[in-house]
């Protein structure tokens, strides 16, 4: 590792560990935020999920503080961020890496689950960034990584029109708050995991802001089909939360050769 995030703090969506054997992305990206040097507050809305993962990092001498909250209400957003300023003092990283999944065609949905979906994916980074937007102005500036999807640009294999849509408004909300403060506040990058054939141009991705710069990027990692390959398949997320390049995507490949790729922007 590189310490490359040293002295900065970061807030983690999702951080606890999931149910089965899978270690969950919200897990891994904190992880590699850690032993990178940064000071992680773990959300989760379950205490019990959110200290397996503190646990792990205190193993590793990593320093971690658990926030227990629901995304989907904004008074809770809220609360996490003034929690790290309480904790930590500041915040200088945002992971929105909480997801939820939500299966059916609109024919098949109902409006449960619409607004669950929507609430916990889409309008979670968006009262997430409302309120540590200032506190990372207050400090200097800071990054914002949204975890999106494929799935949020073309049809995947399922159907599962919530989650599709809550994907999609993840690229758009990225792409927006870019533009509209990126240049003033902060970075806003969005990182997703790709299934996809095609190579996805910067230009249809990239906000179109006279104060950012593009440039091709490679996709830094990918996980074979049956081969978990651990934390540093997250490694673009660091990078994006702690340098000043731009990565796009470099989407090729069969579905079961996954790359994670960001796109980022950033202010000189």
């Amino acid at each position: 590792m590189t310490d490359r995030l040293t002295a900065k703090v970061a807030i983690v969506t999702g951080a606890g560990t999931r149910a089965g054997d899978g270690i969950g992305v919200g897990r891994a990206t904190a992880t590699l935020l850690a032993r990178e040097g940064a000071r992680v507050l773990l959300v989760d809305l379950e205490w019990e999920n959110a200290e397996t993962t503190r646990c792990a990092l205190a193993a590793e001498g990593l320093d971690a503080a658990v926030c227990i909250a629901d995304v989907s209400k904004p008074g809770d957003c809220e609360r996490l961020v003034d929690t790290a300023i309480e904790h930590f003092g500041r915040i200088d990283i945002l992971a929105n890496c909480v997801g939820i999944s939500c299966l059916g065609k609109v024919t098949e949905i109902d409006e449960e689950a619409w607004d669950r979906c929507l609430d916990v994916d889409l309008k979670s980074m968006a009262f997430t960034s409302k309120f540590a937007i200032p506190k990372m102005a207050a400090g200097g500036g800071g990054s914002i990584i949204h975890i999106s999807s494929i799935d949020g640009i073309r049809a995947g294999f399922a159907p599962n029109i919530p989650y599709a849509a809550a994907k999609g408004g993840a690229i758009a909300l990225t792409r927006n708050m870019a533009v509209h403060q990126a240049a003033r506040e902060f970075a806003s990058t969005a990182s997703r995991r790709d299934s996809s054939t095609r190579r996805w141009s910067a230009r249809e991705l990239a906000p179109s802001s006279a104060s950012c710069g593009v440039r091709r990027g490679r996709s830094a990692s990918r996980a074979r089909r049956g081969t978990w390959r651990g934390p540093r398949s997250f490694s673009p997320a660091t990078r994006a939360a702690g340098s000043a390049a731009w990565y796009c995507p470099s989407m090729r490949g069969p579905w079961h050769r996954r790359r994670w790729a960001c796109m980022r922007t950033c202010h000189k």
